[in-house]
């Protein structure tokens, strides 16, 4: 079975949110013991690999690539449990004089960490990360003999069930990491202390000419690719605002010189710092966003072969207050939280061609979606599926209460969708909860019917392709606990409420890509706020572009514009 392999990159604080919200997500789906009762939908092959670390074991890690600032990988131990290497009889010292040792006081670590940490203690016995923090200088990663270590009760809880509330202890997403990453994944800028002191498209552009920088991130990507046997291409995400933002488009304009052949899925990401899609006018203070907006469209335009905005708050001042996700509490402020739904929908998404039959290339999506330039490409999510306990799909879908895609990329409204074609996936329904098949009516009913009649009939004028995958989106722990209390802990409608303290261990969703000719809003709101921002003069200042290239990137995006314009 081919893998088709795929190398996703996560660039930026942000990025790494979703990121790894996705990787969790992915990991507690994996079936460590295959029964009868189980149908493995997913090859996780696809975004994963094997490999061997130096004690001689078989590791699976991410095909991963990810940059950050330092702070924000905290405890995260670089080389983590499964490349550490056990402690051996210490080597005579070379100097016999007395010694003092300084150290800082190690970072704190959260109740799931803690318990994480409990769990990698009985499965590798030969070590014990006493302190885990990336920072060689503050605080150093040693492993030591488990002889030192009490014994743990067998009746250890497992932190998937256990319930947490984690929102006031999570300030960056290595607080709530349980996935192991590679060592070749991780790439830190030492220079910024901040998110605040890395705003300025400038300080990436510095950052990434670099050539120590330049050089890790070729090797990096040189080292995943040459071990695969089918690469299809990259999944991007990128901070679409701040000094991310330039090394993306470094890293893209890398891709498209070295990796021409391969496609490039972006997905710029917006959290709810990023202000500009609901303002009128554009202060001082956010032209350094607005500006790393505007270039980061435009390499994209030029360097991906789809990309599609997220943003999770844009939907909120799209002029129609009922566009909600009605099942759904989370915070809007809460870095945590809203990128836990743009990770379903990523997930969502991406998952037909993860399948292990009738998989979809990626080459074959985006060739249905990108019609005549048109590379932007709107996102919707629905989730949870409103399908109560005892009712199915088919009804849900035909009543009046239709299923609710509440789009994610800014300034699409999708009452106003205007759509060629489109490419809708439905995910975590049993087979038995898409139509009453005891009715008379539904003898020759069948589960791709059941979409397949929905989309014709609700957009007949466009090109609907479709997947159905019956693997859900798992939401156990550390998942945020964002769902209202009518959710039950499958995911469905329940008819009481849920107990509180218990939480949601998977949800079904419905995802979609849609090319629309209002898609290229987005883009017009940041070419519209030009002159009034003056941002032509800002560009030269600080920036890492030439006033020129500026213009070129204005122009290109016009160009983007007029793709939608011209279509019939």
């Amino acid at each position: 079975m081919s893998s088709r392999e795929v190398i996703t990159l996560q660039i930026g604080n942000y990025s790494n949110f979703i990121g790894t919200h996705w990787w969790n997500s992915q990991e507690s789906s994996f079936c460590y013991e295959k029964t009868d009762s189980q149908s493995l939908e997913i090859n996780h092959d696809y975004l994963f690999r094997e490999g061997e670390n130096p004690r001689g074991e078989v590791t699976y890690t991410p095909r991963l690539m990810l940059i950050d600032l330092k702070e924000n990988f905290k405890t995260l131990n670089k080389c983590g449990v499964l490349y550490n290497m056990p402690v051996t009889n210490s080597p005579m010292p070379l100097w016999h004089g007395k010694l003092s040792t300084f150290k800082s006081d190690s970072l704190s670590k959260n109740e799931f960490l803690q318990d994480l940490d409990k769990e990698e203690e009985i499965a590798y016995p030969d070590l014990s990360l006493k302190m885990t923090s990336i920072d060689e200088d503050r605080d150093i990663c040693q492993a030591e003999s488990s002889s030192s270590n009490s014994k743990l009760t067998e009746s250890l809880e497992i932190p998937n069930r256990k319930f947490y509330d984690l929102d006031d202890r999570i300030t960056t997403w290595s607080d709530f990491l349980k996935i192991h990453y590679h060592p070749r994944s991780l790439c830190f800028i030492e220079d910024y202390g901040c998110e605040n002191e890395f705003n300025g498209y400038g300080c990436g552009v510095e950052v990434f000419n670099r050539e120590n920088m330049y050089d890790l991130i070729d090797d990096t990507l040189r080292y995943f690719s040459e071990e695969c046997d089918y690469l299809q291409g990259f999944h991007v995400l990128m901070d679409g605002y701040n000094g991310f933002t330039a090394i993306a488009n470094g890293i893209l304009e890398h891709l498209e010189d070295s990796y021409s052949s391969k496609i490039r899925l972006c997905f710029p990401v917006y959290n709810s710092d990023f202000t500009l899609w609901r303002k009128k006018k554009v202060s001082h203070n956010d032209i350094c966003q607005y500006y790393s907006s505007l270039m980061g469209y435009n390499s994209l335009a030029m360097y991906s072969h789809l990309f599609s905005p997220l943003d999770t708050n844009s939907h909120l001042y799209s002029g129609n207050p009922n566009i909600n996700f009605p099942y759904l509490n989370y915070k809007t402020e809460m870095n945590y939280h809203t990128s836990s739904v743009l990770s379903i929908a990523l997930d969502t998404i991406t998952l037909p061609m993860r399948m292990k039959s009738n998989a979809i290339h990626l080459n074959e999506m985006i060739s249905s979606l990108t019609i005549l330039g048109q590379k932007l490409i709107p996102l919707t999510l629905c989730t949870p599926i409103p399908v109560e306990e005892h009712s199915y799909l088919n009804d849900v879908l035909n009543s009046s209460n239709n299923v609710n895609l509440v789009p994610l990329t800014p300034c699409c409204n999708i009452e106003q969708f205007d759509i060629i074609s489109q490419f809708i996936n439905i995910r975590g329904l049993p087979k038995s909860k898409f139509f009453n098949s005891h009715l008379k009516q539904n003898i020759k009913m069948t589960v791709e019917k059941v979409l397949g009649y929905f989309l014709q009939s609700k957009y007949p004028s466009s090109m609907n392709f479709w997947k159905i995958c019956h693997e859900p989106y798992k939401t156990t722990a550390p998942f945020p606990h964002i769902f209202n209390s009518k959710i039950n802990v499958r995911g469905y409608i329940g008819s009481s409420q849920r107990t509180v303290g218990t939480g949601v261990e998977s949800i079904s969703a419905i995802s979609g890509f849609h090319n629309t000719k209002n898609a290229s809003d987005s883009i017009n709101v940041l070419l519209k706020s030009t002159d009034k921002s003056k941002l032509k003069n800002f560009s030269c200042k600080g920036t890492g572009v030439e006033s020129d290239d500026f213009e070129e990137a204005l122009e290109n995006l016009k160009v983007l514009v007029d793709c939608y314009k011209d279509r019939q």
